[in-house]
């Protein structure tokens, strides 16, 4: 599950600090197989009262112990070769959304004061 902390975070932000901005998630994870389910709750759970947008793409570190660590750039794992892409086409995907999002909030057409909460 998210931390409770990150969640409560969410619980504290307004939709004219973060509204219409594009977000991307990051989950991490000690096994092969886990951090999916804080992006799941995330992208299902945060997003109703704050207007924040998660871009498409999200970035799961699974066996962080193993990666993005200097005797990671040594091995030949595979791995870690793959989430430093991912991560850095992540990251040229959410400047691309920041630079697109500004167009949105700079017109105007967002009404935070009437329609502060999702439906």
């Amino acid at each position: 599950m998210a931390a409770p902390g990150v969640k409560n975070f969410i619980l504290y932000m307004s939709p004219r600090l973060v509204g219409n901005k594009p977000a991307l998630l990051v989950a991490i994870s000690s096994t092969n197989h886990g951090g999916h389910y804080p992006i799941a709750e995330l992208r299902m759970s945060s997003t109703k009262n704050i207007q924040i947008c998660y871009i498409p793409q999200h970035v799961i570190i699974s066996n962080v112990k193993e990666l993005l660590n200097d005797h990671a750039l040594e091995s030949e794992d595979k791995a870690d070769g793959y989430i430093r892409t991912r991560i850095q086409y992540s990251l040229r995907m959410l400047h691309e959304y920041a630079k697109a999002f500004q167009q949105i909030r700079m017109s105007g057409v967002a009404d935070f004061t009437t329609y502060a909460n999702g439906m």
